[in-house]
């Protein structure tokens, strides 16, 4: 039974459906972010975000939350100002029909509207030395949602970045400037990922499918050279992921299905004001369809499926704990034909999978300082089974 024509009936309606969706639905979007400070992360009371264009608007509270509502569907500009801090333009903020857009808005001490003015003398050495930022990028979560071509995938669109080339289009290894794709450092709020892509080989970095889910994304940095002490010796490149953290007032879900796969985001408090979580699941559906082996022209489909995940508690306003998670499941098979006597035709399959669980502690030492320390774990399995016709 030949079930591809009735699939692709499938998608085609289901693609109309989620065209047609914006012109049926009603009501307008909402904004829902945080204010916080660049360097020790805590939130800026008081901030006022405007939207350029527009007469709408919000200040911050004491959590630097804020909430702006009765936003037509379209893109828009955001103008963030507080006390002591340099103001900041976001630009390409997209509000969906009926959405809430979440937003994490950083912003950098100004160092004219300091109270106090400390003149020393000059040193060899000095703390701006350690943190010039030399072939640096970093990426917010809508350019890497928005970019064409790279399918919301954080190592397809690094490929783009200066100094950084790839091997071939099916896979997303990084070579910079000549390198290994083994030679990457990657980081998930300061926790060590050895690979953040399904069906990965063993000591690089790539793969065909990313499993980081946009949706988490706070921002990505990724240094091509000149990287700042805290990341050591590294030869090729550093990529420093941060997740945000999940709404800490209201409880919201998101469901996706593309030709990747489906899966679903769920966050919301955990305790009043305190806590939050995010967590998330996706799975391809392909092998649902045309089955493990594939169908005519179709040697093999792929299986995998992955979680994302972010909790946080604040023991005090100082001190906050978070616990990450990432994850994935891989396999395919590539069965024989029908010529069993050529080697070409082996039964091969790959069974893989991959964990990283890590707990992380900040401390703010200061109001411009703050200590964090973390612990993790990772564990992987990289399986390939050959089965030799005969």
């Amino acid at each position: 039974m030949n079930r591809t024509p009735a699939f692709f009936k499938l998608v085609a309606l289901i693609l109309f459906l989620f065209q047609a969706y914006p012109v049926f639905a009603q009501g307008t979007g909402i904004i829902d972010g945080v204010v916080i400070d660049h360097d020790t992360k805590q939130p800026i009371i008081g901030s006022r975000i405007e939207v350029l264009g527009t007469k709408l608007g919000a200040a911050t509270d004491v959590d630097g939350n804020f909430t702006i509502k009765g936003l037509e569907s379209a893109t828009y500009r955001l103008k963030v100002s507080a006390f002591e801090y340099k103001t900041m333009i976001k630009a390409d903020v997209a509000v969906g029909s009926a959405q809430s857009t979440k937003l994490v808005l950083e912003l950098d001490l100004d160092a004219y509207q300091a109270n106090e003015v400390v003149v020393t003398s000059t040193q060899l050495f000095n703390k701006s030395s350690s943190d010039v930022k030399i072939s640096t990028n970093e990426l917010s979560q809508e350019e890497i949602r928005r970019a064409p071509g790279a399918a919301e995938d954080v190592s397809r669109m690094v490929q783009v970045l200066p100094g950084v080339t790839t091997a071939t289009d099916s896979r997303n290894d990084i070579i910079v400037r000549g390198g290994s794709p083994a030679e990457n450092f990657i980081m998930v709020d300061g926790i060590e990922v050895p690979n953040i892509n399904h069906f990965g080989t063993q000591g690089a970095s790539g793969g065909p499918i990313g499993m980081i889910n946009v949706d988490f994304l706070q921002d990505v940095t990724f240094s091509a050279g000149g990287f700042p002490v805290k990341y050591e010796d590294r030869l090729s490149s550093v990529m420093d992921i941060k997740y945000r953290e999940g709404d800490k007032n209201h409880f919201t879900g998101k469901f996706d299905l593309g030709l990747a796969g489906m899966g679903f985001v769920l966050e919301g408090p955990l305790q009043d004001g305190k806590s939050s979580y995010m967590v998330s699941a996706k799975k391809s559906y392909l092998d649902l369809i045309f089955g493990s082996g594939g169908q005519g022209s179709i040697t093999a489909v792929p299986n995998y499926s992955n979680f994302n995940l972010k909790a946080t508690y604040e023991l005090s306003p100082t001190h906050k704990l978070a616990l990450i998670g990432l994850g994935g499941i891989d396999k395919i098979e590539f069965k024989n034909g029908e010529n069993k006597d050529s080697p070409s035709n082996d039964n091969i399959s790959y069974n893989g999978w991959q964990s990283v669980l890590g707990l992380t502690h900040k401390w703010l030492a200061g109001k411009n300082t703050y200590v964090q320390t973390s612990l993790s774990a990772d564990m992987y399995h990289y399986g390939v089974d050959v089965d030799t016709a005969g």
